[in-house]
């Protein structure tokens, strides 16, 4: 028969990096059902877990919080700005102090959050009461104080008659004590501890309540505020955890009343402050302002003037008129210089004296009587002589008259002098008082402005005090409302997280495990394994067998096992070229891989087939047919090959149930089995034995044990190497390497036996029936306890 080129070894490349999907997909689901009890087995847990966490729920609340020119404090912060001081605030610095220690402690105090009151559900969960708690627990300042940072747990257990059992611990004491009725007291080690009634009917309290108390720094750690800040910058969104809604919503609705409270404070604050600054400056101004308008009057009375602009005009005036007085004196000297002049200049006797202006009225008048007399002379000499009487009368008169005259000039001249010095005199007075006019006028200015500054100032601190009270009456919130706080949902115990991983757990755990296993796993289990540690190909694959019978094959049976062998059987047809090729050699490198379970039931297979078959028992140190097939006869090939027997058939023994199948066992072990097996007989008998059968196996010895098996090789046509899986070490494998390199076999073909469900799939493949055999499936699987059917053991 021509051999079939599937068959036959070739080269594989085992460092393939190829990866097949399916073969890791079902390297996995083969454990489905330990990956469904994993995953149970985590829902279990996660809801435990779930029943066992207490509920959290998220609570938020939204404010506005206006700048400085918006609130009610905006008078002070412009008033502290114009002052020189930097006001208003950040959105961001906000933030911080919704988160202050200083705005926690009141809201712990105001609400009573450093005493906690607890129901036990089922599952050990805890369930805060708060403002549903039947009884109140109060403590004094004096036990907070004592009580430090440790924390107290009290549980009180109700009775039928109304009492109460309590205990707990407080610094690390125990206590236990008995309340017969309440209001009660309690003594610790921190102080005592008063115990009062909510509820008029102490029976009806069903369960015991466990209160903690906490000091103000441990409380506030559990408030868990959280806030943050809008795209815009405006709005500040505050959040908090709590076990209860109410509390939460409470104690954010806490949280912004104290805030505004105490920004209102401040600005109060800030507008107090500021009146008595201004205040304290007033009383300052009043008496520097006074001090400045007495230095203003001392000057003035020093300086003799009541106002300076007025004085320098009028000073400037009379300068004016001195120097026009002064003009008109100068004038009038010359004019009675020039009068006297001419009277005294005897050549204008008889001339008329010109009167140019002179302002006395005397002089004036005897001047113009002068010239009258001269005219009347004039006209009475040009109509007679010089001897008239009336001319010499006129004489007279203009000689007396001309002489008045000179007197008269010069006593107006002496008078003008007079006058021209009292001009003089005044004049000086009156230009030396403007020439301190500019000095008394900057140093008066200079007080002057001091003056003007002060009243400046204490007028505009008298303004700004007015507007500080009435900004303390108008104050309004800081931070406004926009969204009330209220309850969000629950955050915390995550039902469907919680799933969500016990599922992925219950997932992957066996998963992992199964990954690790196979990771330091020194052992082949997979067809896979295989085929990643050797280029020779995989003949046959052999599913685990529950049954403990030897003979896995017979002529009704459908099961998986019988169904492979009827595969390797028909696969041996292909890869032997008969009918040249009889003789099978198997072997494995170790001891209980099943070597001979193949042996017997693939010629078992073989002999079904009407074919005559021999079965060859060549492992001469630990032979094992004879108790498998019930041989009593010691005596086997050992016999013919040490000269014993010459004659091999007689040695060889028919199956009773099987008549096409003769087994030769190996006989009496011999102390030299591998000299033995290199005598010639060995190859006589093969020869004799090709002519009587059709097909010849030889179960040897493991090959990795002793070299018995190589000393088959020259008999043999193929060999059949056994590997069994969770069994045959991974190193076994060099050993097989190194015989194809070496290529010490014939024709290497592996059988992977043992196949569990971890390892292959034949079983479940083949594991149906026609007719009877059906029947005979469903009876055998009744039979199987509900563990063993389930999980496969």
């Amino acid at each position: 028969m021509e051999e079939n080129k599937l068959l036959v070894p070739q080269k594989l490349n085992t460092q393939s990096e190829t990866i097949d999907l399916a073969e890791i997909f079902w390297s996995y689901f083969i454990h489905w059902r330990w990956i469904l009890l994993s995953i149970f087995v985590s829902f279990g847990v996660g809801y435990v877990y779930f029943r066992t966490q207490p509920n959290i729920y998220r609570v938020s609340a939204s404010v506005l919080v206006k700048s400085p020119d918006e609130k009610g404090g905006g008078a002070q912060s412009a008033l502290l700005d114009e002052l020189g001081f930097k006001s208003g605030g950040n959105v961001e610095n906000e933030v911080e102090v919704f988160r202050s220690k200083r705005l926690l402690v009141g809201v712990v105090d105001s609400l009573g959050l450093n005493i906690s009151y607890y129901y036990k559900t089922i599952f050990t969960r805890l369930h805060e009461l708060y403002k549903e708690s039947p009884i109140r627990v109060r403590v004094d300042k004096d036990f907070m104080k004592s009580m430090g940072a440790s924390s107290m747990q009290l549980t009180l257990t109700p009775s039928d008659n109304g009492s109460f059992e309590a205990k707990g611990e407080c610094k690390g004491v125990p206590f236990s004590q008995k309340l017969k009725s309440l209001p009660s007291s309690l003594s610790t080690v921190a102080g005592v501890v008063y115990i009062e009634s909510k509820v008029q009917n102490l029976s009806a309290i069903p369960r015991p309540i466990l209160v903690v108390i906490k000091n103000t720094k441990s409380a506030i750690g559990g408030l868990s505020i959280e806030s943050s800040v809008g795209k815009k910058n405006e709005v500040i969104t505050l959040t908090t955890t709590s076990q209860n809604p109410t509390k939460g919503i409470d104690v954010l609705n806490m949280l912004i009343a104290s805030y505004n409270r105490d920004a209102m404070n401040q600005i109060n604050q800030s507008a107090i402050n500021t009146a008595e600054f201004i205040d304290g400056r007033l009383k300052y101004l009043t008496v520097e302002l006074s001090d400045v308008e007495k230095d203003v009057e001392k000057y003035k009375k020093s300086n003799n003037f009541t106002d300076i602009s007025a004085e320098a005009a009028s000073f400037l005036g009379k300068s004016t008129a001195l120097d026009v007085k002064r003009i008109e004196n100068e004038t009038q000297l010359r004019l009675v210089q020039f009068v006297e002049e001419f009277v005294v200049n005897e050549k204008n006797i008889f001339s008329p004296i010109p009167n140019l202006g002179l302002t006395d009225v005397n002089i004036s008048a005897s001047l113009g009587k002068y010239n009258d007399l001269l005219m009347n002379r004039i006209r009475l000499s040009e109509s007679s002589s010089f001897e008239n009487p009336l001319v010499e009368s006129l004489n007279k008169q203009i000689y007396a008259l001309r002489k008045a005259i000179l007197i008269g000039v010069k006593n107006v001249r002496k008078g003008l002098l007079i006058q021209q010095e009292d001009i003089r005199k005044a004049d000086n007075s009156a230009s030396g008082r403007l020439s301190e006019i500019p000095r008394q006028e900057r140093e008066y200015i200079e007080i002057k402005r001091q003056q003007e500054i002060k009243a400046q100032l204490y007028i505009f601190l008298l303004q700004k005090r007015e507007e500080s009270a009435l900004s303390m009456a108008i104050t309004v919130p800081k931070a406004i409302v926009i969204n009330e706080a209220e309850l969000v949902g629950q955050v915390s115990p995550n039902r469907n997280f919680i799933l969500l991983v016990a599922f992925m757990l219950g997932f992957l755990l066996p998963i992992v495990i199964i990954y690790l296993m196979d990771l330091f796993n020194t052992k082949i289990i997979t067809r896979e394994d295989v085929r990643r540690l050797t280029d020779l190909p995989i003949l046959s694959e052999m599913s685990h067998s529950l049954s403990l019978q030897q003979f896995a094959v017979s002529e009704t049976s459908l099961d998986a096992t019988n169904e492979l062998f009827r595969l390797l059987r028909t696969k041996l047809n292909f890869t032997l070229n008969a009918p040249q090729e009889k003789v099978i050699l198997i072997t494995s490198t170790e001891p209980e891989e099943g070597k001979t379970f193949i042996s017997v039931n693939l010629a078992l297979s073989l002999a079904m087939t009407d074919k005559r078959v021999l079965l060859v028992g060549l492992d001469l140190r630990k032979p094992q047919l004879v108790n498998r097939f019930g041989i009593s006869q010691k005596e086997g090939i050992t016999s013919y090959l040490s000269g014993q027997e010459n004659d091999i058939f007689k040695l060889i023994h028919t199956s009773v149930d099987y008549p096409n199948l003769s087994i030769l066992p190996a006989g009496v072990i011999p102390p030299n089995p591998n000299e033995l097996l290199m005598r010639d007989k060995l190859k006589e008998a093969f020869v004799l034995l090709k002519d009587h059968f059709d097909v010849i196996l030889l179960d040897s010895a493991p090959i990795g044990v002793v070299s018995d098996t190589l000393l088959l090789v020259p008999v043999s046509d193929i060999t059949l190497y056994v590997c069994r899986s969770g069994f045959t070490l991974k190193r076994s494998f060099d050993v097989i390497n190194r015989l194809t390199e070496d290529h010490a076999m014939n024709r290497m073909y592996l059988i992977l036996n043992d196949l569990s469900k971890t390892g292959g799939y034949y079983k479940d493949k083949y594991s149906y029936g026609y007719g009877y055999g059906y029947k005979e499936g469903v009876e055998k699987k009744k039979t199987k306890g509900l563990i063993a059917r389930i999980f496969n053991m």
